[in-house]
Order: C-alpha cells, then structure tokens, then sequence
C-alpha cells in the first residue's frame, strides 16, 4: 500500500512490521491465506511514535475455477428420418452454462483447424443459443453445399476453461425426382386393358414412395426402381398421383395419367 514517507507499518497478524519508502510505498510478502475470508489489521506509527487508528483489509481465497461450462449442441431439426443425421435444415441449437459466466460463444464449420466466428450475441440469458443458415456460413466462408458438414460449437467461462461440441450431419436439400413412370401390362401409351396393373418407377435410391390412390407404400432399391403391384384401374380416365420422399424429408411429387380402355375382338 502506500502512506507517508518514512513511517513504520505494522501488521497484527504475524507481528509484521515494515516502514514506508521515500514514495510513501510499502509491502509485506509472503502472506499465509486461508481459504475463505482473511482480515489483515493495519496500523501506522510515525516518527513521534503517534499512532493510527486500525486499518482493516479483507482477502477472500477462492479456489481456482477449472471446470468448463456445460454445453449441448445439436441439430435443430433431424428431418425425414429422425436421428440419422441426415437433413434439410442446417440450423443448431443448444445451451451454454456455468456456475460462473459464460464470456463467449464461439462456432466453426468444417476443416481440420477451422476458424471460430464469435457469435456470443446469440445467447440467450438462459443460456440457450441457436445458430441458423446465414451465421453458419459466415462462419465457414461460404455457401453450405449439401453433403457431410461438422459444426463445432465452444463455450468459455470467466476462468477461460473451454467447452467444446462437434454437430455432425449431412445436409441434403434436393428432393428425389420420379423418372420412367410407366405401367403394365400396357395397350399403347398410357392405355391397359387390364382392371390391375403393375405401376413402377424410378427414383432416389432408399427414397419412400406413396401411391395416393391406393395408399400403398414401396421403397426404391439400391437401383432405384420401385413398383405397385395390383392397382385397380377403372374403366376409362385414371389419374394416380405419386410422392417421392427421402431421408432428409425432401418431397417430390408426380403423377400418372392411365386410361383403361376395351379390347377389340
């Protein structure tokens, strides 16, 4: 501390005592701490042996924050088949807390070594953060493409101690298309004779498809084809539409135009 040049400091604890430099500066080192709180009593005795009232100075010992945050990170939404990672929604969310203060929310996208965006204005007093499209590729430096992305998510506290997530997905955005739709058996294009047909098709690979008409359901093959098999058709005009969806939810959906007509003896 410091006090009037040339004057002797005392300090009760330990019966320590020191004088004052020509600045007035004094110090005493090498003082025992408790854990918790710590009272040290201080008096100032001049040359003519006055002395001051008692100073008292307070020192709380804590012991040093070395646990990280909590922190969860996760996909927004897991479209289409829930849980396999696979989406159309790149969005994260999650929730950064501490027994202390979380000072700073931080993401990277994709690389080795990747570079961390602060993004701390996204928490929310609760702790709650989400981090859409537009930060995520501020973050990486480009537009997501669709494939297999990895989002990394940190979280400090006051101490600096780090908490660190890694969000993995792939992003998919592009529904499957229906080709070659077509039935059998056939009596020229679009025309059956027959009151059953065979409807199929191709498409995504592992993509569901949903005939409204019958309420049928068939998975396309590794190859892709997919078919309903004994669908009425009824005398004349029949309009049968298909949906196409994959395991990001994507939807596509098409239709077949089939006119059953008599056969001619």
């Amino acid at each position: 501390g410091s006090a009037e040049p040339g004057v002797r400091i005392r300090l009760a604890q330990g019966n320590a005592e020191t004088w004052a430099d020509a600045s007035g500066q004094f110090r005493f080192d090498a003082l025992a701490l408790a854990l918790g709180g710590n009272a040290f009593d201080l008096t100032v005795v001049d040359a003519a042996g006055n002395m001051s009232a008692n100073t008292r100075f307070l020192v709380t010992r804590v012991l040093p924050d070395r646990v990280p945050p909590q922190l969860e990170a996760r996909l927004a939404v897991d479209s289409g088949v829930s849980g396999d990672g696979v989406t159309q929604d790149p969005r994260i969310v999650g929730r950064a807390q501490d027994d202390g203060r979380v000072v700073q929310l931080r993401v990277a996208v994709d690389g080795a070594d990747p570079p961390y965006l602060d993004v701390t204005d996204r928490l929310q007093p609760d702790g709650a953060f989400e981090l859409g499209r537009t930060v995520l590729e501020l973050a990486a430096g480009t537009s997501l493409a669709d494939g297999l992305h990895v989002v990394h998510v940190a979280a400090v506290d006051a101490a600096g101690n780090v908490a660190e997530r890694a969000v993995r997905f792939t992003l998919d955005t592009v529904a499957p298309v229906l080709n070659g739709l077509s039935i059998e058996p056939a009596a020229g294009v679009g025309q059956t004779y027959a009151d059953s047909i065979t409807l199929k098709g191709t498409t995504e690979a592992g993509a569901t498809v949903h005939l409204l008409a019958t309420d049928q359901t068939a998975t396309a093959g590794e190859d892709g084809l997919f078919s309903f098999d004994a669908v009425p058709v009824a005398l004349g005009a029949n309009h049968f539409e298909i949906t196409a969806s994959d395991r990001a939810g994507n939807v596509r959906q098409g239709a077949l135009d089939v006119e059953r007509v008599l056969p001619r003896y």
